[in-house]
């Protein structure tokens, strides 16, 4: 699964076992951290790849005591790439067939794991307040526009933050207030992922007017 090349396929194409790939992945990130006794708060998800873990949160998790305070946050960084995989693939997730679906996790037939992130994460987020609007519109929604304005109450916009000193400011701001253990060492992996729904929420309030984030 993970001695390759490259990450997603080759100049050529996609990998043609992706859909067992990430799915694999997915579960086995459900599976760690009760394994190593790590319970999050937040789960932050990025793109297709990792579209499964909302959905196990949801459907397959969602009564374990365990999980039941961890929240999920999917950033959605390019539309255009979805995910999107014979129907027969949704054996690999091990979910039953009733969620393969137009509602849930089924799109013109195909297994889509962009889309199923987008139906079940507590929260979506983008990396600017235009492309959030964009990819609610039938131009940029490359199809799942209508997912998306469904879920428009969910969805805010995350600045695209490169710089590891601010990520750390992040994490002191508001890693404290998830009451999440964490030590300065971890400020730079945990920022993003403990902060992402506070810090989707204030950035949205405070400077969606003010800055064009693009």
């Amino acid at each position: 699964f993970f001695d390759r090349t490259y990450l997603y396929g080759t100049p050529r194409g996609d990998y043609f076992d992706n859909a067992q790939r990430f799915a694999y992945f997915c579960q086995a990130v459900m599976a760690l951290c009760p394994a190593v006794s790590y319970r999050p708060h937040v789960v932050h998800c990025h793109d297709w790849q990792s579209g499964l873990v909302p959905a196990y949160l949801r459907l397959v998790y969602g009564g374990d005591p365990f999980w039941i305070e961890t929240a999920s946050v999917f950033t959605i960084h390019n539309i255009a790439y979805q995910g999107s995989f014979w129907h027969w693939d949704m054996l690999l997730t091990g979910m039953d067939w009733k969620y393969f679906n137009w509602h849930q996790m089924e799109f013109h037939g195909k297994l889509n794991l962009l889309k199923t992130g987008l139906v079940f994460a507590d929260s979506i987020n983008t990396v600017s307040p235009r492309y959030a609007e964009e990819i609610q519109s039938p131009e940029g929604g490359a199809g799942l526009d209508g997912v998306l304005r469904l879920r428009a109450g969910a969805l805010f916009f995350l600045p695209a933050v490169r710089d590891p000193a601010q990520l750390y400011l992040f994490a002191i701001l508001f890693g404290g207030l998830l009451a999440l253990p964490w030590s300065a060492g971890d400020a730079v992996r945990l920022a993003v992922g403990t902060a992402a729904l506070l810090l989707a929420h204030a950035t949205n309030n405070l400077l969606n007017d003010h800055v064009d984030w693009r």
